[in-house]
């Protein structure tokens, strides 16, 4: 039975509230308001565009996408994840449940595969309707794989293990957890010492005795144990912007991917997709 003390806390930056919680108890639920897109700091892509839109130009597309369903559905869902799923270790990829969070991911490719289905039959019936609610359902489920596909960087010691191979914070590769490939790298890296932080409140409970806590190894923010780490080799940067450029990265990786599996997406939402990196609300 682990006797460490962990003070978890969390600063919610569209209230300014801190919550904190002792290891072994669970922490209380985050506020169910979630910032609207507005109000958050996002990530403005474009998908399968052949070149980058100017600045000018991504003001413009940011204040069109503002209005958005589809974005706005995606957003809460990946903030929702820390509400409704809180204590589920395969959400965020805690407590070394590895398996059990790419499965979580393979389920919501499916949840998505089968609203784009039901999209795509009630556009050859003429409903556009259901398929607007179709595509909608779709984008909440790409909202909850998202946040597992950035916890996967954040929660884990993947950046940790990079470092000494590294030698610009460009050459950190994305491991594409939807993908058999990525599920394969996974694999090889759990049996070089990939481990995710032990949360006490969090079930199921995999990691060895001697793993560091979530509050050691996440890097949710730039004020975390790893999350401040300065890495001198590769410029100063923090390891917490390490961590967050390749979740972003990969969150790109797998729009990009959803939108070629199922071109509704694309043909109803357009090229453009914006997305929060690191919304972890539960506590650290």
């Amino acid at each position: 039975m682990r006797k460490l003390i962990i003070v978890l806390a969390i600063q919610i930056a569209f209230c300014g509230n801190v919550v904190t919680a002792a290891d072994g108890e669970k922490p209380p639920k985050p506020p169910k308001s979630i910032p609207s897109l507005a109000d958050s700091d996002v990530v403005t892509v474009c998908i399968n565009c052949l070149s980058d839109f100017s600045i000018p130009k991504h003001k413009l597309i940011m204040n069109d996408m503002l209005n958005k369903s589809y974005q706005k559905e995606m957003h809460m869902a990946l903030y929702n994840q820390d509400i409704v799923n809180q204590f589920k270790s395969e959400v965020h990829f805690d407590n070394c449940d590895f398996e059990g969070a790419i499965s979580y991911i393979e389920t919501q490719l499916s949840n998505i595969d089968n609203a784009v289905k039901q999209g795509n039959e009630a556009l050859n019936n003429g409903s556009y309707l259901r398929a607007n609610k179709a595509v909608i359902q779709a984008f909440f489920h790409i909202g909850q794989a998202l946040h597992g596909i950035q916890d996967f960087y954040a929660h884990s010691n993947y950046v940790e293990l990079q470092l000494s191979s590294m030698k610009a914070v460009e050459d950190i590769k994305v491991v594409p957890v939807w993908l058999d490939s990525g599920k394969e790298a996974v694999s090889n890296l759990r049996a070089n010492g990939l481990v995710s932080g032990y949360v006490s409140w969090g079930k199921p409970q995999l990691c060895p005795n001697d793993t560091p806590s979530h509050a050691k190894m996440a890097k949710d923010t730039p004020k975390t144990n790893q999350g401040s780490k300065i890495v001198e080799k590769l410029g100063n940067v923090t390891q917490f912007e390490i961590a967050e450029q390749v979740a972003s990265k990969a969150s790109f990786e797998f729009l990009k991917y959803a939108f070629n599996r199922w071109p509704l997406l694309e043909k109803a939402n357009g090229q453009k997709a914006m997305y929060s990196v690191f919304v972890d609300r539960r506590g650290l």
